[in-house]
């Protein structure tokens, strides 16, 4: 107090009681401001609390009578202790209620930025409940920018944008060490008419959230600054929540648009196809100026750009071809730089002003395998962002995995042409030797070269048996070739059922070599002409009647002939040693028989029914199966009337 000889500033500086005599004039200063006449003695006592503070002072004063002045202290002490406990629980109260409401305001921030609402949207609500609840002229939000180094505006409420520009010793100061934010300016600026409270959560930084008010001159307390920071670390949160939603949207969206990748890739039928793809892909998905793609050559030990792509189509193009050495690329750890001549001609070539450019390059590799580099260019604004490279990082290994399958299958194709030709030449050469030897075995059998004996016969006999079935095994793997080829055409023509099944007979009847089984040929009357390739028709019924007799030692082979639904429809029946029904789904599938045994009891390698499938995919036909062990199977065919070509 400004007077120390007061008994009111005695007593509360003490904490004890004051009893003073005062002066003869009557007139009694008890207080700075609070005169009292006739007063001559003044008793000041303490209203102490219960932590031993002084929360006031009780002040008496009498006319200096005769009076038992300890009664007059023991009354006024008394007085004095509930007056400090009335202040007390008036004072709790008040701050329970001042709780209450602080704690009611902070749950309507979090009820109103906890929607889920778009970023501009929160920050937006979190000025205005800033403003609102804590009674401030303007509240705004900084915004932390990393790449920049700096706070940003973002959004504000009752301030002009010109306004912020006053911050600018805040936003430089704080950028100095983003991760105290704000502590330092705090304790400097805090007690004035600007407050400031950080925006974080989890040991992130957000930004600051500001409040200032410029009407009224008096400063913000410690609740007001406390209650401001309430209000931050649900924004922070909020913004945290945020975050998290916006990255699980993202990985969400980066997951599907790699399946779609994976799923392009994987059709791409060569390597300009796939690297076409994926140039197309990075163009799209980093709005990026230019992408290109250097694949790596061992033999030449060189990088040569094979695929470009970007705004600027035509300067781009003359980029493919060139070659580059293994020096242009530097590796370090998981990324790769562009050598600085290299990176100033793609520059040029993009079209950027001053040959400024942001780019970023990606190995394509698989596993320690160098295949390539993924380059994409922007030719303005930032740098790629973690989001860009993380994505191009991803294209390229869908990338690599896609390159190594489709070199794997053009090194198979490869194989397989060496393969066929080489198959087919050697069918060739095989049939044409033994055409003669069934050529000379006819004649000897007829008798050309004079009379045989019964066992001389029956030695040719199986000679001639043998020979037809190396004879159609070696069709049977020519026809194979041709299919695998793609060297089938279709041929369409009109066909005569009755003549086909005249054909089969003659075929069927010459390779019968028993008498134990019977064929049946079944014809309904009043057949359509088809519309078909005769050639493979009368090799898919063929095979079948061949399958048939070979497992099918006695008994019948039936083959029938009927029209139904638009369709022809051809079965072909036998009473042999049937199908069991777990085998059923693989006995079309190249080189397969049910059992091995089988297999070399009846001979074959398996190609019969699987050709039959091949050739019923060319006429648009199906094929179905019934069989039961020990009963016999079924198979029906069903080829259109009118094929088209």
């Amino acid at each position: 107090l400004a007077e120390p000889t007061h008994a009111t500033t005695l007593a509360a500086r003490d904490g004890e009681p004051v009893l003073r005599e005062v002066g003869d004039d009557g007139e009694c200063v008890i207080h700075p401001g609070v005169v009292v006449s006739g007063v001559r003695r003044v008793l000041a006592q303490p209203l102490m609390g219960r932590d031993g503070r002084v929360l006031g002072v009780l002040a008496s004063g009498d006319g200096g009578g005769p009076r038992d002045v300890a009664t007059w202290r023991l009354r006024t002490e008394l007085i004095a202790a509930q007056a400090a406990a009335a202040i007390e629980r008036a004072t709790l109260v008040e701050r329970q209620q001042e709780e209450a409401e602080r704690v009611r305001a902070l749950l309507r921030v979090s009820q109103e930025i906890a929607h889920g609402a778009p970023h501009d949207e929160l920050v937006v609500a979190i000025c205005r409940l800033t403003r609102e609840l804590l009674g401030v002229d303007r509240a705004t939000v900084l915004r932390w920018d990393g790449q920049a180094g700096q706070f940003a505006t973002t959004a504000h409420d009752g301030m002009a944008p010109a306004e912020v520009e006053e911050w600018r010793g805040l936003r430089f100061a704080i950028a100095q060490d983003p991760d105290q934010v704000p502590s330092p300016y705090r304790e400097a600026k805090q007690e004035g008419r600007l407050i400031v409270a950080p925006l974080n959560h989890a040991g992130r930084v957000y930004g600051l959230l500001v409040a200032r008010r410029s009407e009224r001159p008096d400063r913000f307390d410690g609740r007001q600054i406390a209650f401001l920071e309430g209000i931050a670390r649900q924004g922070g949160l909020a913004l945290d929540n945020l975050r998290l939603h916006d990255e699980e949207r993202n990985a969400a969206a980066l997951a599907m648009t790699l399946l779609e990748v994976a799923r392009e890739f994987n059709l791409a039928p060569d390597e300009n196809q796939l690297l076409a793809l994926l140039t197309g892909r990075a163009l799209e998905a980093t709005g990026a100026d230019a992408v290109v793609v250097a694949l790596w050559r061992a033999r030449e030990a060189v990088y040569r750009i094979e695929a470009a792509q970007g705004r600027n189509a035509a300067r781009l193009d003359v980029l493919v071809g060139l070659e580059l050495a293994p020096e242009a690329y530097q590796t370090d750890g998981s990324t790769v730089r562009l050598e600085p001549v290299w990176a100033e001609r793609l520059a040029r070539t993009v079209g950027a002003e001053g040959g400024a450019v942001a780019e970023l390059c990606v190995p394509i590799e698989r596993g320690r395998e160098r295949a390539g580099v993924l380059m994409l260019v922007w030719t303005a604004g930032p740098a790629a962002s973690p989001h860009h490279t993380a994505l191009a990082r991803s294209l390229a290994d869908q990338a690599a995995i896609a390159l190594q399958n489709v070199r794997l299958v053009a090194d198979t194709r490869a194989a397989s042409r060496v393969k066929s030709e080489f198959v087919a030449t050697m069918s060739h050469e095989l049939r044409t030797p033994l055409n003669v030897i069934m050529g000379y075995t006819d004649l000897l059998l007829e008798g050309a070269f004079g009379g045989l004996v019964e066992e001389q016969r029956g030695v040719l006999g199986r000679m001639q048996r043998s020979t037809r079935e190396l004879l159609d095994l070696i069709n049977a793997t020519l026809d194979l070739n041709r299919l695998e080829a793609g060297k089938s055409r279709v041929t369409v023509e009109q066909v005569s059922v009755s003549e086909l099944f005249s054909q089969l007979q003659v075929e069927t009847a010459a390779g019968l070599d028993h008498d134990h089984l019977e064929i049946r040929w079944q014809l309904a009357t009043d057949l359509p002409v088809l519309e078909t390739d005769r050639s493979k028709l009368r090799m898919v019924l063929k095979n079948l009647i061949g399958n048939a007799i070979k497992f099918t030692q006695r008994g019948a082979v039936t083959v029938a002939a009927d029209q139904t639904e638009g369709a022809m429809l051809f079965t072909v029946a036998d009473t042999g040693i049937g199908i069991r029904h777990e085998d059923l789904p693989v006995i079309f599938d190249m080189f397969r028989q049910v059992e091995a045994a089988n297999t070399r009891r009846h001979g074959g390698v398996g190609l019969g029914l699987y050709i039959v499938k091949r050739l019923l995919t060319e006429l648009r036909g199906e094929i179905n199966v019934e069989s039961e062990v020990g009963a016999g199977s079924r198979f029906k065919v069903r080829v259109p009337l009118r094929l088209r070509a």
